[in-house]
């Protein structure tokens, strides 16, 4: 079908390059403007009546350039009426050029049509021009000898007339009679009406009645010969005035322009064909012309392809297809235009945007060039088919078929295929080397002798068995065949399944064969070595009896260690329970003497400070040591609070927590103008009191330990993980298969990594506190709290590039 019509198409371009040479043969050159690149393509013809020999294309502003000066403003000013989109896009004017090569002054008359899309957008500017130097030039005589000279031109089939207002009097030349009428006679003025066709008169008439009012006639209508033929007439003409400026005749020409209309027609005519061929075509086409890719000409199953519509008309392809560019599908389309090489590509794979969604398809497409009748080329026109489908169903095929013979490949198997009428098998490599033949075809005479004498009689009739419908038509069998080179026997197990015609005829048979001897090998020695496990079981077991009564009496035994275990248990927790206890009592009666300490030295600092002398720097000293043993003691108390494993009792959100514990540490942090960023916490299943203590306790480290003169920034980061994604030296307390893992990192001073198990001691210090004040009890203190969760905290360091201490908590 898409051939046919691409041949279609030819025969139109054709007819259009006899058309051209029409126009030639009648001295009318064509031409078209690319709105776009503002750029003129031009015939012989045309590059003649401008004086130009050289390129078929320039620049509009260069056609400009050899107009008349007193012309080219008139002319831009009509190619912008033409291409008003409000206007009809007719385009006829008269001007002088002037020679590019030759300097001669030429009249030439222009007519032309711009073309809109759907959306008003000018895409093609195309026309005709003629050469009517002779014809100004006798107007002109005519003008300058009293205006009654005649503006004939017999050689360019036109008549003259005249016209005697007074008295309506028609002076004319021979051939106007013809033109006017068809026949050689007199003609009057009431002929110059009579005969104009009947729908045609309007224009006559609309005509004159503006020459009444500039003194200048031009029209061109249909006139009706004597014989009733129609032919097109083009009239011009002028008035005369007298002295007092009253017209006192009329002068003008009249032209046959039957063969310029009728080309103009034609082409049209075959353009609109053209149109119309691609526009009804089941196949993709679309045609740009000129250099930069002009899009002149789409169908709608090329717009439907495409995802787009009529508004690309007019665009260049990079403008209208922008995801073309990257591709070289632009690229060949300007090899084509440049080689005149027709080129054809098979399912190319495209990435287009359909209604502006991505979509990739394949297509086969070509290229083609389109040439003018003188065999320039002009535009290429591009023919594209879907066959995303078929590609896709082939590839699956083929995939299919990939994985099936890398699934044979892989299982060692062997295939064959057997024709029941004629015994034709047709067998692999691997199916040849077990039998000791050449792989290809054979019949089944040669294999039957290969088959172990005992089983030959039996794959014969398990295969006469199969060809027949009634037995569905599988072949199932194990049996062992004999190597024709080495004689070393294989057993092999075959399977395969015959298709039928309807009728019931047998047609192939298809099927795989899998060499199992050293299975069955397996099988034999296995059933030997069961046979004898069995009976070593038999003496095992009456070991066993023994062990059992041994086994009986070390459970009594170990029942009453149980028993004594268990009594242990309950004191040591009665233990813990009392060194909670005291540890709470301790902490609480020690912090009252404490405060006694403080205040008196208070008092003894605010009444006798003055008299002590040197002694108040001692007694500062002593309340530094009090306030130290306070702070202290409240971190002993802490740490002994969570000393037991608690019960976990309610469901904590972590967002929350870390608001309150941010509320608690916000002067610290505005006075360290630190940044803290935390990623969105989960909610877990704790105690709120231990977990506020452990966060409270890593970020005051963070805040306590940055690098004098830079703002801390510490980073709270998160995200669960599987028990085989905890580090080795991740010691959790309780196991599980999830955890959450979080992370508090700052940009801190840092420590070595060798002491990063330490840190977690009670009471141990990587600094003194004339640097950094502190216990060294608030990490003991969150490992305690994230072991009572059934979990493991680390820490990962380096001196001066901050800390990272990391908690694992499990999630069930």
């Amino acid at each position: 079908m898409s051939d046919k019509q691409d041949t279609f198409i030819e025969h139109i371009l054709a007819e259009n390059e006899r058309l051209q040479a029409a126009l030639r043969f009648a001295q009318i050159g064509t031409w078209e403007l690319d709105i776009v690149n503002k750029q003129v393509h031009w015939d012989e013809r045309c590059k003649q009546l401008y004086g130009f020999s050289k390129e078929d294309t320039v620049t509009y502003e260069e056609v400009l350039t050899y107009i008349h000066p007193l012309d080219a403003e008139r002319v831009r000013e009509a190619v912008q009426s033409a291409l008003n989109p409000q206007s009809d896009g007719a385009y006829d004017i008269q001007f002088r050029t002037i020679g590019a090569e030759d300097g001669q002054l030429r009249w030439i008359h222009c007519k032309g049509q711009t073309y809109f899309n759907k959306t008003g957008e000018a895409y093609r500017f195309t026309g005709i021009a003629q050469n009517i130097t002779e014809l100004i030039e006798s107007r002109e005589q005519a003008e300058t000898s009293d205006h009654l000279a005649a503006l004939a031109l017999e050689g360019a089939n036109a008549g003259r007339f005249t016209v005697r207002l007074e008295d309506n009097h028609v002076d004319h030349s021979t051939i106007l009679a013809h033109i006017l009428t068809g026949n050689e006679r007199i003609v009057n003025r009431a002929t110059l009406v009579e005969h104009v066709h009947q729908d045609d008169r309007g224009i006559r008439d609309e005509a004159y009645q503006q020459a009444e009012k500039t003194g200048k006639l031009r029209y061109q209508a249909r006139f009706v010969w004597d014989d009733g033929s129609i032919h097109w007439v083009r009239v011009i003409g002028q008035y005369q005035y007298d002295e007092k400026g009253k017209p006192y005749q009329f002068s003008g020409i009249a032209q046959n322009i039957d063969q310029e209309v009728e080309a103009r027609l034609k082409l049209e005519e075959s353009e609109l064909f053209v149109r119309s061929v691609m526009q009804n075509s089941p196949v993709a086409k679309l045609v740009v012309v000129g250099e930069q890719m002009t899009i002149s000409i789409v169908n709608d199953t090329m717009f439907q392809l495409l995802g787009r519509n009529d508004s690309i008309i007019g665009k260049t392809l990079p403008e209208a297809l922008p995801e073309f560019v990257s591709a070289s599908f632009i690229d060949r389309l300007k090899q084509v235009f440049k080689s005149g090489e027709t080129f054809y590509q098979p399912e190319e794979r495209v990435q287009l945007v359909r209604h502006g969604v991505p979509y990739t398809g394949y297509y086969n497409y070509i290229y083609k060039p389109l040439r003018n009748t003188t065999g320039v080329i002009y535009g290429v026109l591009v023919t594209a088919t879907e066959v995303t489908q078929q590609v896709v169903s082939r590839q699956q095929v083929e995939e299919a078929e990939s994985l099936m013979r890398g699934a044979v490949e892989l299982a060692q198997l062997g295939t064959w295929i057997v024709d029941p009428l004629t015994g034709q098998v047709l067998h692999s490599e691997r199916m040849a080397e077990w039998l000791g033949i050449e792989s290809g075809v054979t019949h089944l005479n040669n294999i039957y002798p290969l088959v172990f004498t005992q089983d030959q009689e039996r794959v014969r009739a398990a295969l006469e068995l199969a060809w027949k419908p009634e037995s569905g038509g599988i072949f199932d069998l194990e049996y062992m065949i004999v190597n024709r080179l080495t004689s070393r026997k294989y057993i092999i197990h075959a399977q395969a399944r015959t298709t039928f015609t309807e009728k019931g005829v047998p047609v192939k048979m298809t099927g795989t064969a899998q060499d199992v001897t050293t299975d069955r090998s397996l099988q034999l020695a296995l059933q030997q070595q069961v046979q004898q496990s069995t009976e070593e079981l038999a003496a095992s077991n009456e070991e066993l009896a023994a062990a059992n009564e041994e086994l009986a009496a070390t459970n009594e035994e170990l029942a009453t260690t149980n028993e004594e275990l268990t009594e242990s248990n309950e004191l040591l927790a009665r233990s813990n329970d009392n060194l909670e206890k005291f540890a709470y009592i301790a902490s609480h009666d020690l912090q009252e003497p404490l405060r006694k300490i403080q205040s008196f030295g208070d008092l003894l600092k605010k009444d006798h400070g003055s008299a002590l002398g040197n002694g108040l720097h001692i007694l500062e000293r002593m309340q530094s040591a009090a306030n130290r043993m306070s702070i202290l003691i409240k971190d002993l108390l802490a740490f002994s609070r969570i000393m037991p494993n608690k019960e976990v009792l309610t469901t904590v959100s972590l967002n929350e927590l870390l608001t309150s514990v941010l509320a608690e540490l916000e002067l610290r942090i505005e006075e360290t103008h630190a940044q803290i960023l935390i990623d969105p916490l989960p909610d877990i299943s704790g105690d709120t009191s231990q977990l506020s203590q452990l966060f409270q306790n890593l970020l005051s480290n963070a805040l306590k330990f940055h690098k004098p003169g830079i703002p801390p920034i510490i980073q709270i980061r998160y995200k669960q993980i599987t028990f085989s994604d905890l580090p080795l030296f991740a010691k959790v307390s309780r196991q599980s298969t999830d955890y959450h893992q979080i992370d508090v990192i700052d940009n801190g001073i840092g420590f070595e990594q060798e002491y990063a198990s330490r840190i977690f001691q009670i009471f141990q210090r990587l600094h003194s506190r004339i640097e950094y004040a502190g216990t060294g009890i608030g990490l003991a203190i969150c490992e305690k709290v994230v072991m009572n969760h059934g979990g493991a905290i680390i820490a990962t360091s380096e001196p001066g590039k901050g800390a990272t201490f990391t908690v694992f908590l499990p999630q069930a």
